[in-house]
């Protein structure tokens, strides 16, 4: 069970516990058109799973192993990535995604980097036509956007 306390006293804002507690969007998706694995730096592994028509995010699920901190940035990247274009989703910057949550603790920045990120990388590979999957993940750097 989660500490909603101790969540908020770490500085997780009612948002962004909302995100935690609902685990919106985070679950396996059958049949994605592409999914990617990627690790941070720090040693946490983010699984991103895509529905896409054409150019067109239509869903986005994830799974992850690693702190509440990704969680809650994985979690508020899908809700701001559904809906969108290709192009729309290669802008969605850490910013967006920190505005989106109200606030999470500082040291937990890096966690929205990596799945920005993780994101790009993603549509980027989609964008080229890359949909193999890769047996181990790719290493995302969180030093700086």
């Amino acid at each position: 069970m989660m500490d909603i306390q101790a969540l908020q006293k770490l500085g997780y804002s009612d948002k962004a516990i909302q995100l935690l507690t609902n685990n919106v969007n985070h679950r396996d998706m059958e049949h994605p058109n592409y999914s990617i694995s990627t690790e941070s730096d720090c040693g946490d592994i983010l699984i991103l799973y895509f529905r896409t028509s054409s150019d067109l995010i239509k869903d986005m699920t994830f799974q992850y192993i690693g702190c509440r901190g990704l969680q809650a940035a994985a979690s508020a990247l899908t809700q701001l990535t559904i809906g969108k274009s290709f192009s729309e989703a290669m802008k969605i910057h850490p910013d967006m995604v920190i505005d989106f949550l109200q606030s999470i603790p500082a040291e937990k920045e890096e966690c929205v980097i990596f799945s920005c990120k993780s994101l790009r990388l993603a549509v980027e590979k989609l964008q080229m036509g890359d949909t193999k999957l890769s047996l181990y993940p790719y290493r995302i750097e969180t030093s700086d956007w």
